[in-house]
């Protein structure tokens, strides 16, 4: 025997979602933004809930947020090695996409200084349409990807503890940059941000991010293109091309 229980008048659409992620294996977080702040406040792994600080600005698919002031505070902390994925409209200014920054060390140390990883843009020539794309790890500057067109993209950023060699790649475009580390990937305790990251001086540009994604290990690239294409069919159909 069985119940069915009916709720009238309530609409649960918007916390509603029609996708099964590509690769499962190793997901920490996983959401799909705009609408409204209760869909930004997701992680459609485990259902469980994040903060949004601030007033992200939502649209019909995407959410328009700022460094340090309207963004998404997740409840995942770095992993040994990570892959970072994220769809974003690019636009010819330094901002910082998603990411973990200067912390408390997984060591319990007590140092604060542990750099954590990032996915951000530089802007390089002033009005060219393009942008430069890191992945940073460990290092002050990472495999940057230079000359990007701006507009949406589907950007991720992966590094291992084992070899130390991180890969940004744009899959909208085909580009793509390898780096070597050869300090120590410096892990901290503090949560990643989507749109922005606990430290983002010199990167105060608003970014519209449309989906983001976390993984504890390191995607090989026919599971990062897997992802991308499972993405860029969902995108369509909200009217994105990514």
């Amino acid at each position: 025997m069985s119940i069915d229980l009916v709720a009238k008048g309530l609409d649960f659409s918007e916390l509603g979602m029609g996708y099964v992620p590509a690769v499962a294996n190793g997901l920490q977080y996983l959401n799909f933004f705009g609408v409204s702040a209760s869909r930004s406040a997701r992680n459609l792994v485990d259902d469980s809930a994040v903060d949004v600080v601030g007033s992200p600005v939502h649209g019909p698919a995407a959410s328009l947020m700022t460094p340090n002031s309207n963004y998404v505070r997740t409840r995942t902390v770095q992993a040994a090695d990570q892959t970072l994925l994220v769809c974003a409209k690019l636009t010819d200014a330094s901002a910082i996409l998603m990411g973990t920054y200067y912390g408390p060390r997984t060591t319990g140390d007590g140092v604060i200084n542990a750099r954590g990883l990032n996915i951000w843009t530089v802007a390089g020539t002033a009005g060219d349409n393009l942008v430069n794309i890191s992945g940073v790890a460990a290092v002050t500057s990472g495999p940057t990807i230079a000359d990007q067109p701006i507009g949406w993209a589907f950007i991720s950023f992966s590094i291992s503890s084992v070899g130390k060699v991180g890969l940004t790649r744009n899959h909208t475009s085909g580009a793509s940059q390898s780096a070597t580390t050869t300090q120590v990937i410096d892990r901290n305790t503090r949560p990643f941000e989507i749109g922005s990251s606990p430290v983002a001086s010199g990167f105060g540009a608003s970014s519209e991010i449309a989906f983001s994604a976390i993984y504890d290990r390191v995607l090989d690239p026919s599971e990062k293109d897997a992802v991308y294409l499972s993405v860029k069919r969902y995108m369509a159909s909200k009217g994105i091309a990514v």
